[in-house]
């Protein structure tokens, strides 16, 4: 079932609530002292077991009346949690790869600059591209290898991956 209407209340005794309405007709008291009573909204998904009926009133469980069972939040509260939990796993993706990719090109430049000044290339148009990216693709695939061996639960753990020669005359100058 859904919220449908929230209603800020007090108790006699001066307790603040929300009166609940929910789209099966029933209405149901969250007290202040429940966790969900900042993160209930209109639209959230309520399921039975969230409920506990007192009398002739409905009332959202207490987290420490069901402390045994383990409290869990409302569905629609914990699936827009996990909607937003993967957005952000996706977003350090991409900046992980930006970053590792742009790495690649910039010790490609340094590396194509340091040999033409120790000679060992000569500068020339038609070969800079090429020699570039040569080497940032070695630099990315090196990034790559590095990335699938490590650990997700321990990033600091990690398989060394075995090492694979550079491309062709990379060690002539020393």
């Amino acid at each position: 079932m859904k919220v449908e209407r929230i209603e800020a209340k007090t108790s006699q005794q001066g307790k603040n609530y929300k009166q609940v309405h929910l789209s099966d007709g029933r209405r149901a008291s969250l007290w202040s002292d429940n966790p969900l009573y900042h993160d209930l909204i209109v639209g959230s998904e309520v399921m039975e077991d969230d409920l506990v009926q007192k009398g002739n009133y409905w009332n959202f469980k207490s987290p420490t009346r069901v402390l045994n069972q383990g409290y869990r939040a409302p569905t629609g509260i914990a699936k827009a949690q996990e909607r937003k939990a993967d957005y952000i796993k996706e977003a350090q993706e991409r900046k992980s790869e930006s970053i590792a990719y742009f790495n690649s090109v910039n010790s490609a430049i340094a590396l194509y600059a340091a040999d033409i000044k120790s000679e060992v290339v000569a500068p020339d148009d038609a070969g800079t591209k090429e020699y570039i990216r040569e080497w940032r693709d070695w630099f990315l695939s090196e990034w790559e290898k590095y990335e699938g061996k490590m650990n997700p639960k321990n990033p600091s753990q990690i398989d060394e991956p075995p090492f694979e020669s550079p491309p062709d005359d990379a060690f002539e100058s020393f």
